[in-house]
């Protein structure tokens, strides 16, 4: 009998050696799927306290992870289920050339805690202007923003695209603007569509915390046309 106990405790322990299998049952898991491995988890967490720049009790009260008592842990639950919505729909939101490495917490946070509003500065000058529309007119090829949009509100969305990328009309568009011959059209149009995704479901992945104005281009892009990869 003692023999068959030693070679049962044994087996458990080489389980819980080998990497990839799990552990004990995670205790309290709301977003992540319960599945997941020892090994998993503390990846993730060691990646939220680098792109954050944040400790464990940021979220967690010490040695009682399964605690909902800080106020930050349901923050940074939304927030992981964005990334992970992000992620499944990368190729509706970002296209084949963005690696799923860069769609992290790091994209908006950069290493801080909460990510800095992004006020964008003077808009860069403008080699052509957007040509005066006829009364009663639509813009036409409207494939994400609303039929409906009016000239003036086109023309809003446009200005926040210079001021929150850095570009200017033409690193999207020719000098027929409903045409579709630039290939960062194509990017603009995902980009936009994730925006006013997130903007639906901001009480699922933001709170009531966030402003619609704080969820933008910007956000990401920080008045470059292409994000930086964030690196630890």
């Amino acid at each position: 009998m003692r023999q068959l106990r030693l070679a049962g405790l044994l087996t458990a322990m080489s389980l819980l050696a080998v990497p990839g299998i799990a552990g004990p049952e995670h205790k309290n898991l709301q977003v992540l799927p319960r599945t997941i491995t020892n090994p998993e988890l503390k990846k993730m967490m060691e990646g939220f306290t680098e792109q954050l720049g944040v400790k464990c009790t940021f979220c967690h009260v010490l040695e009682q992870y399964e605690k909902d008592d800080r106020p930050h842990k349901t923050d940074a639950r939304r927030m992981i289920a964005l990334v992970l919505h992000m992620k499944a729909k990368k190729a509706v939101y970002f296209g084949p050339r963005v690696k799923d490495a860069v769609v992290s917490c790091g994209l908006c946070h950069r290493g801080q805690a909460e990510p800095e509003p992004f006020v964008p500065t003077l808009l860069p000058n403008l080699t052509f202007l957007v040509p005066p529309t006829p009364a009663g007119s639509r813009p036409k090829n409207l494939q994400v923003l609303a039929k409906t949009t009016t000239p003036l509100e086109l023309q809003k969305v446009m200005d926040g695209f210079n001021g929150q990328l850095g570009v200017k009309c033409e690193f999207c568009h020719g000098m027929e603007l409903d045409k579709d011959d630039r290939p960062h059209k194509t990017d603009a149009r995902r980009m936009l569509k994730l925006t006013i995704d997130m903007k639906a479901s901001k009480a699922s992945y933001f709170g009531p915390r966030v402003k619609d104005t704080v969820i933008t281009c910007g956000m990401c892009h920080r008045g470059k046309a292409e994000p930086e990869p964030f690196v630890p």
